[in-house]
């Protein structure tokens, strides 16, 4: 309930920000919370944006999240298949 209301009060600053002339801005500060998604997604954030940055956003912060639980579950696979591909290796296949 409580993100509910956080999403309503983004849109009713955004629709605020857009009653005035700053789309220039506005559409500049997108373009550069879309990278910031792009780049988190890709792995590329090794010191990720805040809240209070101007390319934060929460697709950003839900991206870099869902980067980190891949990370994690990434390396938790490649230890455990560690062993397997070293038998493999050893014996050149």
């Amino acid at each position: 309930m409580e993100r509910i209301a956080t999403a309503l009060e983004r849109i009713a600053a955004f629709m605020a920000a857009d009653a005035v002339d700053d789309r220039p801005d506005r559409l500049q500060q997108l373009e550069v919370q879309l990278a910031g998604c792009s780049t988190a997604a890709l792995g590329g954030t090794s010191d990720p944006a805040t809240p209070d940055q101007w390319g934060w956003s929460a697709a950003y912060a839900d991206v870099l999240r869902l980067r980190i639980a891949y990370d994690e579950l990434r390396s938790k696979v490649e230890d455990d298949t560690a062993p397997y591909k070293k038998f493999m290796q050893e014996r050149g296949l």
